[in-house]
């Protein structure tokens, strides 16, 4: 009865000798009963290496006949036949969330510092490592107590109240969680004690022999069983990784820190406790089969990690280690699994000898699956995934917000997304096309967004809902018209959610107990159809072939149903909030994992470098070897501090003893890269990509340093070319992982003008061949090949026929269509031709406060009209205002902005914007007897304010322009009359006439083409943008004096609101009209300025009457070329440099274009006509058209 150290090298294949020693030992005693105990996930592993070695051994079949049972600590506590208390209640690791989610509500009157944490899952995370170590210590509150006052006392001087309120705080948690254990039989924390109690009872008739291997540091409560098992048991053996010589050493080595810290932290106990330890069991032979290269430099990677020597370059050259560095994570995987492929069809090995280790499970995780799937590669993917996103979960997260967040639009879409979401029937005839639903609920939710169909607006039913073409019939996804309208699709779809959902949720009672509540929710499941739509999707996943899929689908469910059960057991009798009952479920689903389904026969194995292997593999892939994944610098994330830890430690008991976690890990890093050196025992190929992240890395420190003392190949796959450079085995793999790497090597050669290598070409054959043989391929190679040379060319255009059958043989447009289209026609396509836009939502967007200014104008203005005429001029009447406020806040098209008091107060600035331009208007046109004449003046097809213009097109139909004027005004100066146009902008705007040459800025020209052909008695005055909001004004300290008078701000705030555009009247009788243009000064009203001889000055927007009309006949030719290209089918992508907010090359539309300003520059265009010329140009080009005046007489 004593205990022994198995000591040796990771190198060693000390498993083999062990094992033909408890062989020896059945031999002699048959009745004798042994245990190996190893991790749980290593159990399945370590079974297989025990049969196959004793299989060998015996050269016998029946080595499945010897009795040596493999086991983790809980599964030997069970074959010890550990007796529990029958009376307690077993709760799982999930529970133990909810229990710690429970102490935080019961003592939440007495927290101050973690008050405001209990709802973070993460704390209770925290608080949940925390309790286990204390536990396992052998720590009770008491104890921890003592040590943390301690500490406090030992520096009076520096105490810290809020410290020291925290460290209580802690301790009244772990009191209050204690005492919560005592009411139940919690299996991670009692077992050991239980086997402990178990084994030091019993009086074993046989002789009992225990292994332990791969623990390589202990906790206090496993301290205590490897003493009972001394005690009780015939023989105890202990593996760790290193000899004896080490394990006597005191000089610092940290390769073997951690083994020979418990090393000597045994031998100190046993000594206190005097039990025996026999001499060590120091194996040096035999080695695993490693190749001599392999070894080697595992043994100059040994001395490296250790530090204890200098280590000079040694001249080793190894063929048998590669080193990678590539681009990113995918082109790692993508080489990882084509070398796979190689090393399985090429060289002979099967999937089974292959290991794949990384450091970052989750980040390869997502992402390896396509890539070994190109290579047909079955592989165990050995990580633990949480059930956090499963669709059982989702759902029940999102039906709880519902109820504590007043129906967000995100939890409603939550639901409705859900695969276990029962969608009304809307009609028989709709049922057999699954697809249906998708479509409908799609129409839903456009309408939730449109018109925020959320809280109150949705679960109240006294709120009716008004759509907008609501009685227009419902049309399936196949297009077919049926007899339900939106509205009614809409009402059904509002009535069941509220029906099966807000129904059951309002009926949740505050004084409910945890049976009550657990009861309830039961309900809701069966009310949602929940329990046969997972079913559902089981069988699906079954009938898939998908049998993984099928029972992660039925773990979520047990899971589910182990909560609920021990939700009761923890609240059975006491009272539940809804709130408090929604995060203790939610906190055990968050928490629970999925199990891992073991491996098959012959699978590539990925797992974690930190995983322990029972037997090297033939060949070992490291990925993400690059500094920051070796060594993982493990911080500290306890609630207590380093110090903390210092101090109970100081003050422990021989029977307790404290493990820093943190400090244990950073402890494991330089063995972990040493056992993955010695994984392999013929190929070793290390990896890491270039950047991860938006960081650049280098590869790992440790190995840089090996490679300074012993050469091995190292590649750089940079490159997307094929043939660029040395070729390798992970170039190309099965035919699907060819496919990328081929097509981007040949459209290189085919951007760069160079000819496609010759090898490259024999592959395309070969590759063509594969593809018209291959059965399942999606698209042929040969389109794949051929889309290549113009994937990404940019439109030029469509078949005139499709062109006319998208815009008609007549076209109706209006003149910021026409815009749009000399802008860039592609953009124009988009929009008008596919009529592609983003969903309407219900915010108040540009658009919107555009309506709303011109609404607003446009009554205000109609309402000064109808006052008697002396008084119809842009005045400033307060009642008015009012009344317009008033109509408006009462309209449905601008009901959005009550919604919300945020919205009520940017209408009330709205509003104020509108009244300073009002005033500042007023105080212009204070100079001028001009009146509004018309307001929104709509002309086109069907108005009857305005006469259409209507022009021909060369296809033999016609171009009806359409738009509305925001303003006409009016005046009178003797016997002639004028009028002009206003449009109003809510930003600064000008006429430029460049842009107008362009076909860039043609509405206001027409604008005043079209009112001159309405008022043909009257003389044009000119046209004009205005200005609806005020930006800032720049001000000098000597102008500070000028903002005193309310005139003068008046004044100030009109030079914001003054016209912007252009003049068609000369000198004489723009003074006629507006008396503040003076000569030698500039035009409060009006783009001009009077030199001192009376003449506008050079910088003044003024046409005459020839420059007019060659401007207004240019414009009229734009558009009528516009609607013949439009209809001819040119739709080519040619944007303009200067403006880079066309809508093509901004989202969400680039991502159809595809435009890249650095492929595609050739196709920007520039303005590049001198603005002295713009007028010649364009008569230039009318002469050439037959449209000027010589021609038109």
């Amino acid at each position: 009865m004593a205990l022994q150290f198995i000591l040796s090298d990771v190198s060693v294949d000390k498993k083999t000798q062990v094992i033909h020693r408890l062989l020896e030992i059945k031999a002699q005693d048959p009745e004798a009963m042994i245990y190996y105990i190893v991790p749980e996930h290593l159990k399945f592993d370590m079974e297989a290496f025990l049969l196959e070695t004793i299989q060998a051994y015996r050269g016998s079949q029946q080595a499945s006949m010897i009795d040596i049972q493999v086991a983790s600590f809980s599964r030997l506590a069970w074959f010890l036949g550990a007796k529990t208390n029958e009376e307690k209640q077993r709760i799982s690791e999930v529970g133990m969330r909810m229990l710690i989610r429970q102490v935080l509500e019961e003592k939440a009157d007495e927290l101050t510092i973690y008050r405001g944490q209990m709802e973070h899952m993460g704390f209770i995370d925290k608080l949940m490592q925390l309790f286990n170590e204390l536990y396992e210590g052998n720590i009770d509150a008491a104890s921890l107590e003592e040590s943390l006052q301690a500490s406090q006392q030992a520096k009076p001087a520096q105490q810290d109240f809020s410290e020291q309120m925290r460290l209580d705080e802690l301790t009244l948690l772990y009191d209050a969680f204690l005492l919560a254990l005592e009411r139940y039989d919690v299996e991670n924390f009692e077992l050991f004690e239980q086997l402990i109690d178990t084994v030091e009872r019993s009086q074993f008739k046989q002789k009992h022999y225990i292994v332990i291997d791969h623990h390589y540091y202990f906790n206090a409560q496993q301290y205590r069983l490897l003493m009972s098992f001394v005690r009780q048991f015939e023989e105890v053996w202990l593996l760790l990784p290193l000899s004896h010589q080490e394990a006597q050493a005191t000089s610092w080595q940290p390769l073997i820190d951690l083994p020979r810290s418990t090393y000597q932290q045994i031998h100190q106990l046993f000594a206190y406790e005097g039990l025996p330890i026999k001499p060590d069991w120091d194996i040096h032979q035999a080695l695993h089969p490693y190749q001599p290269d392999v070894l080697a430099v595992g043994q100059l990677l040994r001395r490296l990690l250790n530090q204890t020597e200098a280590v000079a370059a040694s001249g080793l050259q190894s063929s048998r280690h590669e080193l990678w560095q590539v681009a990113t994570m995918q082109d790692e995987l993508r080489r990882v699994s084509n070398q796979i492929h190689h090393l399985v069809t090429e060289k002979g090995y099967r999937y089974q000898d292959i290991l794949v280790l990384a450091r970052d499970m989750d980040a390869y995780g997502m992402i390896v699956e396509p890539y070994f799937a190109m290579n047909e590669i079955p592989y165990f993917f050995d990580n633990v995934r949480e059930m956090v996103d499963h669709p059982l979960v989702c759902w029940i997260e999102a039906v709880f917000h519902l109820k504590q967040y007043r129906w967000r639009y995100k939890d409603m879409m939550a639901v409705l997304r859900s695969e276990l979401f029962q969608a009304p029937t809307l009609l028989t005839e709709l049922e057999e096309h699954p697809q249906e639903i998708d479509h409908q609920i799609d129409i839903f939710e456009n309408l939730i967004l449109a018109y925020d169909y959320t809280g109150y607006r949705m679960t109240d039913l006294n709120f009716k809902w008004h759509l907008d073409k609501g009685e227009a019939a419902y049309i399936t996804q196949q297009g077919e018209t049926t007899s339900l309208s939106l509205e009614e699709l809409a009402d059904r779809y509002r009535r069941h959610l509220l029906l099966h959902l807000k129904e059951p949720l309002d009926s949740f009672q505050a004084k409910w107990t945890g049976r009550e509540a657990s009861l309830w929710f039961y309900q809701l499941l069966e009310r949602n159809h929940i329990p046969e739509k997972l079913e559902a999707l089981r069988d699906e996943a079954i009938a898939a072939g998908d049998i993984a899929k099928s029972r992660e689908h039925e773990q979520a469910w047990n899971t589910l149903m182990q909560i609920l059960d021990e939700f009761d057991t923890l609240c059975h009798d006491a009272p539940v909030s809804f709130q408090t009952f929604a995060e203790l479920l939610l906190t055990g689903l968050q928490g629970a994992t999925f199990h891992i389904i073991p491996p098959t026969l012959d699978q590539v194995t990925f797992t974690s470098v930190e995983s322990p292997q029972v037997k090297p593999y033939k060949v070992v892939f490291l990925l993400g070897a690059h500094e920051f994944a070796l060594p993982k610098h493990y911080q500290d994330q306890s609630l207590l501090s380093d110090a903390n830890w210092e101090t109970i430690a100081a003050n422990l008991l021989p029977h307790q003893y404290l493990l820093s976690q943190s400090i244990q890990q950073n402890k494991q890093e330089r063995l972990f890269l040493y056992q993955v050196f010695l994984q392999a025992t013929e190929y070793i190929y290390i990896s890491y990509p270039s950047r991860v992240g938006e960081q650049t890395v280098r590869v790992a420190p440790d190995i840089q340093r090996l490679l300074q003392v012993c050469d091995f190949p190292v590649y750089t796959f940079t490159s997307h070319r094929l043939h660029d450079g040395v070729k390798h085995s992970s170039d190309l793999g099965h035919y699907p992982s060819a496919i990328s790497p081929v097509l981007a090597d040949v459209r290189w050669s085919f951007q760069a003008l160079e000819p496609v290598a010759g090898e490259t070409v024999a592959l395309l054959r070969l590759m063509l061949q594969t593809s018209r043989k291959m059965t399942t391929q999606g698209r042929p190679f040969g389109e794949l090949l051929a889309g290549i040379f113009h994937f990404n060319e940019l439109p030029e255009r469509i078949q005139a026929e499709t062109a006319r059958a998208l815009f008609g043989e007549n076209i109706y447009a209006s003149v910021s269509k026409i815009e749009q289209f000399y802008e860039d026609p592609y953009s124009h396509f988009l929009i008008y031709g596919l009529r592609l836009k983003e969903r309407e939502t219900y915010q108040i967007d540009y658009a919107t406060t555009g309506d709303f200014f011109h609404e607003f104008l446009d009554r205000y203005i109609q309402a000064l009209i109808h006052k008697e005429p002396a008084e119809n001029k842009l005045l400033v009447d307060q009642q008015v205002f009012q009344q317009v406020s008033q109509a408006l806040s009462e309209s449905a098209d601008f009901q959005r902005f009550q919604s919300q008091a945020r919205r009520e107060l940017l209408k009330e600035r709205l509003e104020e914007q509108l009244f300073h331009m009002l005033n500042a208007t007023h105080e212009q046109f204070g100079h001028t007897d001009i009146k509004p004449l018309y307001t929104e003046a709509v002309f086109g097809l069907g108005a009857k304010e305005l006469k259409a213009k209507v022009l021909p097109l060369q296809s033999g139909g016609k171009l009806y322009l359409s738009g509305k004027i925001d303003r006409i005004d009016g005046v009178q100066v003797a016997d002639e009359s004028y009028i002009q146009v206003i449009d109003y902008k809510s930003s600064s705007k000008n006429f430029q006439p460049i842009d107008a040459y362009y076909g860039l800025d043609l509405q206001v020209l027409m604008y005043l083409s079209v009112a001159l052909a309405n008022y043909p008695q009257s003389q044009p005055l000119g046209a004009f943008y205005q200005g609806i909001t005020q930006g800032f004004v720049r001000a000098k300290d000597t102008d500070l004096s000028v903002l005193q008078t309310h005139a003068n701000q008046n004044l100030v705030q009109g030079k914001q609101y003054a016209l912007q555009g252009f003049v068609t009247v000369d000198e004489a009788n723009l003074q006629a009209i507006d008396s503040s243009l003076q000569e030698g000064k500039a035009s409060d009203l009006y783009p001009v300025q009077l030199k001192k001889d009376g003449v506008y000055s050079k910088n003044s927007k003024y046409y005459d009457q020839e420059a007019l009309q060659i401007l207004l006949k240019y414009g009229e030719m734009l558009i009528q070329e516009a609607g013949d290209a439009i209809q001819a089918g040119h739709i080519a992508m040619r944007p303009f440099y200067e403006n880079q907010y066309t809508r093509s090359l901004q989202q969400p539309y680039r991502v159809i274009t595809g435009f890249d300003g650095t492929e595609h520059y050739q196709a920007y265009r520039h303005k590049t006509i001198n603005s002295q010329e713009v007028i010649e140009q364009m008569a230039a080009r009318l002469k050439e058209k037959g449209l000027d005046d010589d021609s038109t007489d």
